[in-house]
């Protein structure tokens, strides 16, 4: 018997007793699954040693590190120059207007304003191409780069406004446009923790190069002529900044698909985003004036062209500083309605009270420096605000490209409005010198606007200690004993609320938040658990729970797929909505405020306008082999050939034929209660059935459990074992209530696992495992690992096959010590990173033919997470996944989900190597 082995980047797969290893590798492309084909029992692998990826390989770490400061060095130099360069057009826009060919023309500001204004208004259409085509980021980068320098040189031929309007304009704006934002989306990748202070020396960039840029623009313009100044300056940059382009490149590993998570938009909704829409479009008109026109305006009260060139670099002195400031505070060190309204407030008093009553430079060097300072620190703000707005990762750049698209319209208004608003007169005594009067009060004006907004404040995020163990079973008796008494209750009054367990208030002092659950005893049990647990860090609010029915419950007999078909739901994923869709319509129709899901039940795209709150700690999340009460066997390797094991998963079908294809296996549908009662009967076709040992813990039957079936054989469904907590996407005060019971390492292994299912398009009907583990990357043993106690194994000393650990018979959980039963382990680094491992496998649903990839990777953040689901799903697809999931599709098409009580057991054939 031969398993065909790929290599990886992680430790092999551990294989079972009944298979051999040999070297090789497969192409997915030549295997074939034609109608009628026997399919030999072989497993397809992803192992270990392979050169291109050497042992050990993960991703780097975030905030910090020679990467990611390489990384914001070579955005930083790209941002400087080719940003630096339009922001000091105040320069150019002088010597135009003074100079042939262009002399006097007022159309000369738009050039600066098109040339800063499309960076910032293509902003909303180009991030999303971004997102999706993330491989191609250095590629666009080195587009927009060239772009930018071919519009310089070919600007230096210009003789018409409109040509100079176009090259020097549009062009050079559009180079811009197609380059910052994919090196934003990888400055985005290196920094979380220290985004403020990232995106702060980020915008600084230009600050620095302001400071020089206009000394050099003005003696090149004195002593030569534009053209040459613009070949100079073309040639230049691209010298500086060429070296720069092999620093970039993105922490996450390029996607060979365009698949990317739905956005989510619903904070366009808020009230919230119109206050900040509304006085971010002020700012960002009023913010441009300055930059414009101050050095025309020491022009004009006969000061030297030099002078107007130290006002620039003043201002972009200033603009370093506050732009680091403000993004050092941004980051969780002062209030964000505090540092929104310091920054307007002090520009419009500087332009008010300073710039209009400059009638010399030292007041108008003093204004330069306090409006460079506080007007330019305004725009680090915008992750923040983001923050503010939606809670969900995927808004995080939606929310800045919106707001730069309010700042690009504010540039490009603040051309055509500055030439209505100059006066043609100049009195050097009067305000504003009489030809600035209008403009210098229309900056004042506008940015006073947002300093009338003050946020709400933020609340302090509490931490809770997850259950324990005797917690957790106090709770889940008292709980019984409630959910008994009202059973005929709940039976009777679906969808109306049920009293809270024992200890929690019906009304709470501060509110309440309304729980949804399915009706069912487990549901019941599962959301009063969560309840319990929010109850321990806010006693001031109570939790109501009502109960549901949905479509996947009301009907306890039809294959889920058919009624999935039934309500139109054909696609594999978007069939799990059969347990979700009648609590998420309440969700968003606001009468509930939060759902508590099983995680393996909930779709890996869930319906606009929700998401996933948090994931407390994940309980045991492997399946348990429960024998039929009288009956002696203690593992299915111990089952007489032709027994009959029950399941209604398609992924547990999979693994006992693939893996024990001597035994038969019939559907077992319903609850826990009437899975067992339908075992134990006397008529009884089953020997034993595998369920979720989760849900036995929980309702208290542990002692039914004659074993557990674990990795490195028998994997489990994706996110069993975790409770999935969904909220509403745009509800950040629930978010922050309920993350208190968020447990990072769970989270981080779900998220993993789910992005896997979503990659490869699975569902419940696509026989696919998993196992995750997440640990810390400088100790490999410490901690609970995957339900083993002080990191001992309960497993295979009586002789069972390798992957299934036996259960107790006294009712106590013997995988776990301390209450933190769950698939990840918990000894992460202080910094909250550590090594998460996933190893993903998909069957042929009749056994026979198994693919399996792994991969491990230090993990920091959420999007660290997915991007490991990712890699191993391309794995498994370039391992052949791709053309099983194909016949896997079309078996269900022309077959059918199996039929209730006919069993599917088919006999294995000789093992074949697939070639």
């Amino acid at each position: 018997m031969t398993t065909i082995t790929s290599v990886g980047s992680s430790d092999d797969v551990a294989q079972s007793s009944s298979t051999q290893i040999a070297d090789g590798c497969i192409d997915g492309s030549s295997i074939n699954y034609g109608r009628g084909a026997t399919t030999d029992r072989a497993v397809v692998h992803e192992g270990l040693d392979v050169e291109e990826e050497p042992r050990g390989h993960q991703l780097p770490p975030i905030d910090g590190g020679v990467a990611a400061w390489k990384v914001l060095f070579g955005a930083f130099a790209f941002e400087a120059l080719l940003w630096g360069f339009p922001l000091s057009y105040g320069v150019f826009q002088n010597y135009y207007f003074e100079h042939e060919p262009f002399r006097g023309n007022k159309n000369i500001q738009i050039v600066g304003t098109v040339a800063t204004g499309i960076p910032y208004l293509g902003a909303l259409f180009t991030t999303p191409f971004v997102k999706k085509y993330q491989r191609y980021q250095r590629h666009m980068v080195c587009l927009g780069w060239a772009i930018c320098i071919v519009s310089l040189i070919a600007g230096s031929f210009a003789t018409q406004i409109g040509t100079l309007i176009f090259t020097q304009g549009i062009l050079y704006g559009s180079g811009v446009l197609i380059l910052y934002y994919p090196l934003l989306s990888m400055v985005n990748e290196w920094f979380v923790q220290k985004r403020g202070l990232a995106y702060g020396i980020l915008c600084c960039a230009t600050g620095v190069t302001g400071v020089a840029f206009p000394f050099i623009i003005e003696a090149l313009l004195t002593r030569y002529d534009y053209a040459i100044t613009l070949r100079a300056l073309g040639i230049g940059i691209a010298v500086v900044t060429g070296p720069c382009l092999p620093m970039l490149r993105g922490r996450l590993p390029p996607s060979q698909g365009s698949a990317m998570q739905k956005t989510d938009w619903s904070f366009l909704k808020t009230p919230l985003f119109y206050l900040y829409a509304t006085s971010n479009l002020c700012q960002a008109m009023g913010y441009w004036f300055p930059g414009l026109f101050l050095p025309s305006y020491a022009t004009s009260l006969g000061l030297s062209p030099a002078t107007g060139a130290l006002l620039l670099a003043l201002f972009s002195m200033a603009q370093v500083g506050g732009q680091l400031m403000f993004g050092f505070l941004s980051d969780g060190r002062l209030p964000l309605h505090a540092l929104l309204l310091l920054s307007p407030l002090v520009s419009a008093l500087a332009a008010f009270l300073l710039w209009g009553f400059s009638h010399s430079l030292p007041p108008l060097g003093i204004f330069s420096l306090i409006y460079g300072f506080f007007g330019a620190g305004y725009v680090v703000l915008w992750g923040r605000m983001g923050m503010a707005l939606s809670d969900d990762p995927t808004a995080a750049l939606a929310t800045y490209s919106v707001f730069a698209f309010q700042k690009g319209i504010g540039n490009v208004l603040a051309g055509p409005i500055s030439a209505a608003l100059l006066r043609e007169s100049t009195n050097t005594t009067s305000y504003g010198v009489l030809r600035y009067q209008n403009i210098v009060i229309l900056t004042g004006a506008v940015d006073m606007e947002p300093a009338n907004y003050h946020a709400p404040e933020e609340t302090t995020q509490q931490s809770v200690a997850p259950l324990g163990v005797s917690e957790q079973h106090e709770l889940t008796e008292a709980t019984l004993a409630h959910i008994e008494k009202m059973s005929l209750y709940v039976s009777d009054h679906s969808g109306e609320a049920i009293h809270p367990p024992p200890g929690c208030p019906a009304e709470g002092l501060f509110g309440r938040i309304r729980v949804g659950s399915r009706n069912s005893t487990l549901a019941l049990i599962q959301a009063n658990h969560v309840v319990a647990a929010l109850f321990k860090t806010h006693h001031g609010f109570s939790f109501p729970v009502t109960t549901h029915t949905v479509k996947g419950d009301a009907n306890k007999t039809a294959p889920f797929l058919k009624l999935a078909s039934e309500v139109g739901k054909t696609n594999a994923n978007a069939a799990k909505s059969l347990w979700t869709m009648e609590l998420e319509d309440k969700l968003l129709d606001g009468d509930l405020d939060i759902i508590v899901h099983c995680l393996k039940d909930m779709p890996t795209v869930l319906p606009d306008g929700c998401i996933i709150g948090c994931i407390p700690q994940r309980a045991d999340p492997t399946d348990a082999f429960v024998v039929k009460e009288g009956l002696s066997y203690k593992s299915l390797q111990d089952l007489p050939a032709g027994a009959i094991v029950g399941t209604s998963s398609v992924r547990r079908t999979a693994q006992l034929k693939h893996y024990y294809p001597h035994l038969g296996v019939q559907e077992c549908r319903g609850n826990v209660d009437s899975r067992l009662r339908k075992l134990d009967a006397e008529d009884s076709p089953y020997t034993a059935i595998v369920v979720a040992t989760a849900g036995l813990v929980r309702l208290n039957k542990e002692h039914r459990i004659t074993a557990r079936l674990t990795a490195p054989t028998y994997l489990h469904a994706v996110g069993q074992g975790a409770l999935g907590i969904e909220i509403r996407s745009n509800d950040a005060t629930t978010r922050r209530i309920i993350s208190a019971i968020d447990h990072r390492p769970s989270r981080l292994a779900c998220l993993a696992e789910r992005s896997l299912l979503r990659y490869l398009q699975g569902g419940c009907s696509a026989p696919i495992a998993v196992q995750s583990s997440f640990r810390s990357a400088s100790s490999e043993s410490n901690g609970v690992v995957n339900g083993t106690s002080n990191g001992t194994s309960n497993g295979t000393s009586n002789g069972t096959p390798n992957g299934i650990s036996h259960g107790t018979s006294n009712g106590v959980s013997n995988h776990t010590s301390n209450g933190t039963s769950n698939s990840t382990r918990t000894d992460e680094r202080e910094d909250g990173s550590g090594i998460l491992e996933l190893v993903g496998t998909i069957l042929h649903p009749k056994g026979g033919v198994e693919i399996r990839a792994r991969h491990s990777g230090l993990v920091s953040s959420d999007a660290d997470a997915e991007a490991i689901g990712v890699i191993v799903a391309e794995k498994m697809l370039a391992l052949g996944a791709g053309a099983l999931l194909k016949l896997i599709d079309e078996l269900q098409h022309v077959f059918g989900p199996p039929k209730a009580g006919v069993s599917n057991g088919v006999p294995v054939g000789n093992t074949k190597t697939l070639t």
